[in-house]
């Protein structure tokens, strides 16, 4: 079962990618909590994935995390094509980790700027991975 505190995160996380876009869709400047070029971040040439956006992926992640705790309350979705829900979130949750950790990795030594939401978001699949872990 996909605990509550996957969804609390996930939360989270779709929040902070639904922020990003919206505020690159009305042209207004992020405010970066900790002082750092959040718009440097989120407008450099690494802020798409094959042209998707990565706040778009965001969303679509952590909703379909979401999507899935409810589909699975009460015992009800609980394998996809002979799988265990949990083992594809959990996977999916890795590559999303992983793909974090490179944005990140981007952050500090390519870009040499920060981007305080999107290091917040990688929290956040961190905790998200660890949780689904755990919960294996």
């Amino acid at each position: 079962m996909i605990s509550f505190w996957v969804v609390f995160w996930a939360g989270i996380g779709f929040c902070i990618s639904y922020y990003i876009a919206y505020k690159k869709s009305q042209k207004k400047p992020l405010v970066c909590v900790v002082g750092f070029d959040c718009n440097a971040v989120v407008t450099s040439r690494y802020s798409t994935l094959f042209g998707v956006p990565n706040e778009a992926i965001g969303m679509l992640y952590t909703g379909s995390l979401i999507l899935a705790f409810f589909a699975n309350q009460g015992g009800g979705l609980t394998h996809v094509f002979g799988y265990p829900v949990i083992w594809i979130v959990f996977l999916i949750s890795l590559v999303a980790l992983a793909t974090s950790v490179a944005l990140t990795y981007i952050q500090a030594f390519i870009l040499k700027n920060w981007c305080s939401w999107c290091v917040t978001a990688a929290v956040m699949n961190l905790f998200i991975t660890i949780a689904l872990w755990l919960a294996l």
